[in-house]
């Protein structure tokens, strides 16, 4: 097998299907199209194709029916590999109203970029994100030239114990010795015959990593280039300043090499209208060079394909030229000729009034919290950051080849004259000799708090169960105060899947009860991270939703800016923890002497959750049901408390499943149906389906008191979509309770009492969606989305929040109808 730096090695083997005859692929294959259903018979058809010496053209995904993928060679020749079961790489095929777990399978498609860079999919190599590390850094698969200490990192897709994928960072010097370990929030699944598909675009090849491990490492065949565009017409530069231009090369996936440093780079600048040398074709410009060249992503991270930015410097030799200039791309056809390509021309010229340079600095502002430099692009000059609290008294710190500047008549004094960027500022540079240039500076805040985190000693936050104590919290508020500062708060990661994804959700304890933001004292809080929601309101917005409702307490959250041990780490949803307590879940608060009459009644604070992941839990009797106590906690839970609440339990469900149920209908003393239809209603308008798990489903029962549903939480995931069918009849005990025509009565009535104030929740939407766009903005620079949960993740902002609402409405109207109905 050849070696490559790109090879996935190393899966965990698992069953194999039943076996068809490798004669009988190894002479298949010469035909046009293979079909494999099993990992020996694909085994053996790949093998085939590797021992003939095949080259790839491309991989292809069969689609969500057939389950699978194609492989394309370059004597056109095809392998259908068919996962087995039932073939399903998405969630499309789930029907709504079934019940079982909605965890994705998919297959990883790792890529390298032509700039060197780990790229992912999760979407059947639709769209590539570029992959992060657990700091949020992009990953290196190529050292720089020339530096020996940095041969760049290698990758192998594996699986953890509970059969998510993860990725583990190497060198391909020392593979023994892991760097890092990069978890995702995806399931394998054992009907795929290919695990993991690999990509590389420096070195051609292909890499397909099987079921059993064995990889499999083509060279591929690519596509050359056989047009470009430059997508601008006129670019101003002054002395040592760089500027950038974006083009295109048609076709949108032919690639060619734009390392500007390499001997082998095939794309450079040509002046127009020179006088050629006999054996060149491109006159190179002196005053300026190309300097770097870069693909181009989009707002949600996802790559631009086709799409690439360029870099040009001036090399400070003059301060007079205006050419024309074209981009000539010099490839090799298919026939092996070197072919050259040009593009139309544009402008380049020197200019004497330029910003080369725009910043607002802490020590010149009193409401700007950190240093800050905006983006100079052309006439327009943006800035978005959350460190800037007050935009109508800004000072601005620059650097420019201009004599003079002027706001309007207003000439400017560098870091002392004051501005108001509460509206767009045009500023006007003006050279010694006259010349001017207009530039147009913007300025977003994100006009959310800021909670500042420092870990002792810069410490990463790595577990989700050990604490990081002595960590420095300060909280400052949108008018620059301080809400709150403390030396001793202690930190860890929280959440299942959610703390295997790229951006981490933390929980918090304060040294003591404190309030926070307006939210009620408390040690516990949570901050959320809320990275597979586009719009980071889903949360949010049910938990409004539950406000409106009889549910005696619902989570209290702001959205804030985090910047952790000094890095911006983006938009999170600061809310109270689920605990209980007078200011919370506000039960009885049980004690170790707790263990009889009334005393053992309450209050108890339960969450059903398959994850099945507490010291105390059980599983019901008639329902098996996962029932995991939330409190009272390890510390205080004695026997005869658990012991009570079990029987307690166990009772309801004998009761509710008796053949007689319905006309004695005792279950119905032993539960609040009030707030089992309210609970019902805030799942049912978000078409949250984690209950169907069931997962994230908290109940609790006060001292003599009896079951009630509530508080709601986990809403990030498949919710608010345009869904019409019903998310969550049959889960838990719902199944039974809508067989009940007292229990369908209580609907009817309560959904008549929170019906209109269900009607607001629209307005809320927007409403909190204006408080966060720039926000968002920012927070999805920082962590591009690449899962599929909501199917609104390549949509701009407004596009999410216009579906959201959308959703939300409809679902409205089709529970208004069908509630009427029954």
């Amino acid at each position: 097998m050849k070696v490559r730096l790109l090879n996935v090695v190393c899966l965990c083997c698992l069953l194999l299907a039943s076996c068809n005859s490798q004669d009988d692929v190894s002479n298949g294959l010469g035909q046009i199209e293979t079909n494999v259903s099993n990992l020996q018979s694909a085994m053996s058809a790949l093998q085939k194709a590797y021992d003939d010496g095949k080259n790839v053209k491309s991989i292809t995904p069969l689609g969500e029916k057939v389950g699978g993928w194609e492989i394309l060679f370059s004597d056109n020749t095809l392998i259908r590999l068919q996962n087995g079961q039932d073939g399903r790489d998405t969630e499309a095929g789930i029907d709504e109203e079934d019940d079982a777990d909605d965890t994705d399978n998919v297959t990883p498609y790792l890529f390298v970029d032509q700039d060197g860079y780990w790229c992912i999919s999760y979407d059947n190599s639709q769209n590539f994100t570029h992959l992060m590390n657990n700091d949020g850094d992009y990953i290196k698969a190529q050292g720089e030239k020339g530096d020996k200490g940095d041969e760049g990192m290698s990758i192998r897709v594996t699986i953890d114990a509970d059969d998510f994928y993860i990725y583990e960072l190497y060198k391909l010097s020392d593979p023994t010795n892991v760097i890092e370990t990069i978890d995702t929030p995806y399931n394998t699944n054992p009907s795929h015959l290919i695990y993991g598909i690999i990509e590389d675009d420096v070195a051609h090849t292909m890499s397909l990593t099987m079921q059993n491990g064995k990889t499999y490492t083509f060279d591929k065949v690519y596509n050359t280039p056989t047009s470009i565009a430059i997508l601008t017409n006129r670019i101003l530069i002054g002395d040592g300043t760089t500027q950038a231009f974006e083009f295109r090369v048609n076709p949108s996936n032919a690639t060619f090499n734009y390392d500007v440093t390499s001997d082998d780079c095939e794309i450079e600048l040509d002046l127009v209208g020179q006088t050629r040398a006999a054996d060149s074709y491109v006159t190179v410009p002196t005053n300026y060079k190309l300097t770097k060249v870069e693909q181009v992503y989009t707002e949600a991270g996802a790559l631009k394909t086709g799409q690439y930015r360029a870099y040009i410097t001036d090399q400070n030799l003059s301060n007079d030229y205006d050419d024309q200039v074209t981009l000539v791309l010099t490839v090799t056809n298919d026939n092996g000729e070197k072919i050259q390509l040009s593009s139309s021309s544009m402008q380049i010229k020197y200019s004497s009034s330029l910003f080369t340079e725009f910043k607002f600095l802490k020590a010149e502002n009193d409401k700007v919290l950190e240093d800050v430099e905006c983006i100079i692009d052309g006439s327009n000059i943006t800035l978005s950051t959350p460190f800037i609290l007050d935009k109508t008294k800004l000072v601005a710190n620059y650097k420019t080849n201009g004599k003079k500047v002027f706001v309007g008549s207003d000439e400017q004094e560098n870091g002392v004259t004051i501005n108001d960027f509460s509206t767009p500022v045009k500023y006007t540079v003006v050279s010694e000799d006259g010349e001017k240039n207009v530039y147009t500076v913007t300025v977003k805040n994100s006009e959310l708090p800021v909670v500042y985190i420092d870990t002792k000693d810069g410490a990463a936050i790595v577990s989700k169960e050990d604490w990081l104590k002595k960590t420095a919290i300060k909280i400052i508020k949108e008018d620059g105060s301080i809400d709150y500062e403390d030396n001793s708060l202690q930190i860890r990661g929280r959440g299942n899947t959610t703390w295997r994804m790229p951006k981490k959700p933390y929980a918090l304890k304060l040294d003591s009860k404190h309030e926070i933001l307006g939210m009620p004292e408390h040690k516990r809080w949570v901050l959320l991270a809320n990275w597979q929601d586009r719009t980071l309101l889903r949360n949010d917005v049910a938990f409004q939703i539950s406000k409106q409702t009889c549910m005696d307490w619902t989570p209290r959250g702001k959205f804030v800016e985090v910047v952790l041990n000094g890095k911006h780490i983006g938009n999170y949803y600061l809310c109270e923890q689920i605990k209980v307590g007078a200011n919370r879940v506000n039960i009885t608060e049980m004690e170790e002497t707790d263990i009889a009459g009334d005393e053992v009644t309450g209050g108890y604070l339960v969450e059903l959750d398959n994850h099945y992941d507490e010291v105390n839990q059980f599983m019901s009797a008639t329902k098996n049901l996962p029932y995991l106590f939330k409190d009272p906690d390890e510390d205080v839970m004695q026997p005869e408390q658990f012991s009570y609440f079990q029987k307690y339990i166990n009772k309801l469900e004998k009761m509710m499943y008796a053949d007689d149920w319905l006309t004695k209908r005792k279950y119905a003393k032993h539960m609040d149906l009030n707030t089992f239809a309210d609970w019902w209603f805030v799942h049912e308008l978000a078409h949250n389906r984690e209950p169907n798990g069931p997962r994230s489903c908290y109940m609790h029962k006060d001292r003599l008191g009896v079951l009630k549903a509530g508080p709601v939480w986990d809403f990030d995931r498949n919710t608010f979509v345009p869904v019409t069918s019903f998310a969550v009849k049959k889960a838990i005990y719902y199944e039974r309770l809508f067989q009940d025509p007292a229990f369908v009565k209580i609907v009817k009535k309560r959904w008549k009492v929170v019906k209109p104030q269900f009607d607001q929740i629209a307005d809320y939407i927007r409403t909190t969606a204006a408080k966060t766009r720039v926000s968002n903005e920012i927070n999805i620079g920082l962590w591009p989305i690449y899962t599929t949960h909501n199917g609104d993740e390549t949509m701009s902002f407004d596009e999410s929040i216009d579906r959201m609402v959308s959703a939300y409405e409809t679902r409205l109207a089709m529970l208004d109808r069908k509630i009427k109905s029954w």
